[in-house]
Protein backbone atom coordinates (compact mmCIF):
# COMPACT_ATOMS: atom_id res chain seq x y z
CA UNK A 1 0.00 0.00 0.00
CA UNK A 2 1.50 3.37 -0.97
CA UNK A 3 0.33 6.60 0.65
CA UNK A 4 1.76 10.09 0.22
CA UNK A 5 4.99 8.80 -1.27
CA UNK A 6 5.58 6.37 1.58
CA UNK A 7 5.70 2.64 1.20
CA UNK A 8 4.02 0.65 3.95
CA UNK A 9 5.12 -2.94 4.40
CA UNK A 10 2.61 -5.30 5.94
CA UNK A 11 3.94 -8.18 8.02
CA UNK A 12 1.80 -11.27 8.29
CA UNK A 13 2.26 -13.42 11.36
CA UNK A 14 2.48 -17.17 10.96
CA UNK A 15 0.59 -19.50 13.25
CA UNK A 16 2.60 -21.65 15.65
CA UNK A 17 0.13 -24.52 15.68
CA UNK A 18 1.59 -28.00 15.98
CA UNK A 19 0.06 -31.14 14.55
CA UNK A 20 -0.56 -34.31 16.47
CA UNK A 21 1.08 -37.66 15.54
CA UNK A 22 -1.84 -39.71 16.73
CA UNK A 23 -0.12 -40.83 19.94
CA UNK A 24 -1.08 -37.64 21.71
CA UNK A 25 2.30 -35.99 21.24
CA UNK A 26 2.97 -32.94 19.19
CA UNK A 27 5.72 -33.18 16.62
CA UNK A 28 6.97 -29.69 17.43
CA UNK A 29 7.23 -28.73 13.76
CA UNK A 30 5.65 -25.44 12.92
CA UNK A 31 4.12 -25.19 9.49
CA UNK A 32 3.87 -21.47 8.82
CA UNK A 33 1.56 -20.21 6.17
CA UNK A 34 3.23 -18.47 3.23
CA UNK A 35 3.89 -14.84 4.02
CA UNK A 36 3.51 -12.02 1.56
CA UNK A 37 6.13 -10.00 3.43
CA UNK A 38 8.87 -12.05 1.75
CA UNK A 39 7.50 -11.03 -1.65
CA UNK A 40 7.42 -7.40 -0.54
CA UNK A 41 11.03 -7.54 0.61
CA UNK A 42 12.04 -9.15 -2.67
CA UNK A 43 10.15 -6.51 -4.64
CA UNK A 44 11.62 -3.70 -2.51
CA UNK A 45 15.12 -5.09 -3.05
CA UNK A 46 14.56 -5.31 -6.79
CA UNK A 47 13.21 -1.76 -6.93
CA UNK A 48 16.16 -0.54 -4.88
CA UNK A 49 18.62 -2.14 -7.32
CA UNK A 50 16.78 -0.57 -10.26
CA UNK A 51 16.84 2.82 -8.52
CA UNK A 52 20.61 2.56 -7.95
CA UNK A 53 21.17 1.62 -11.59
CA UNK A 54 18.98 4.51 -12.74
CA UNK A 55 20.86 6.88 -10.45
CA UNK A 56 24.22 5.76 -11.88
CA UNK A 57 22.94 6.20 -15.44
CA UNK A 58 21.57 9.64 -14.61
CA UNK A 59 24.87 10.72 -13.05
CA UNK A 60 26.74 9.57 -16.17
CA UNK A 61 24.37 11.58 -18.38
CA UNK A 62 24.77 14.67 -16.21
CA UNK A 63 28.57 14.42 -16.40
CA UNK A 64 28.43 13.97 -20.18
CA UNK A 65 26.10 16.97 -20.51
CA UNK A 66 28.47 19.13 -18.42
CA UNK A 67 31.42 18.13 -20.63
CA UNK A 68 29.42 18.91 -23.78
CA UNK A 69 28.31 22.28 -22.38
CA UNK A 70 31.92 23.14 -21.50
CA UNK A 71 33.08 22.22 -25.01
CA UNK A 72 30.32 24.37 -26.54
CA UNK A 73 31.24 27.34 -24.34
CA UNK A 74 34.90 26.96 -25.30
CA UNK A 75 34.05 26.79 -29.00
CA UNK A 76 31.80 29.85 -28.68
CA UNK A 77 34.61 31.78 -26.97
CA UNK A 78 37.07 30.82 -29.70
CA UNK A 79 34.65 31.87 -32.43
CA UNK A 80 33.83 35.19 -30.77
CA UNK A 81 37.54 35.94 -30.24
CA UNK A 82 38.41 35.42 -33.90
CA UNK A 83 37.13 38.12 -36.30
CA UNK A 84 37.98 35.88 -39.27
CA UNK A 85 35.73 33.15 -37.92
CA UNK A 86 32.79 35.55 -38.01
CA UNK A 87 33.43 36.42 -41.66
CA UNK A 88 33.59 32.75 -42.65
CA UNK A 89 37.34 32.75 -43.44
CA UNK A 90 38.57 30.24 -40.93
Amino acid sequence: MIKSGRCTLVFLECSNESTSKGNGQENGIDEPRPSKSVDLFSEASSLHEKMLSFSEDLNALIKRRKRTDAECRQTALEISASPRALSGNI
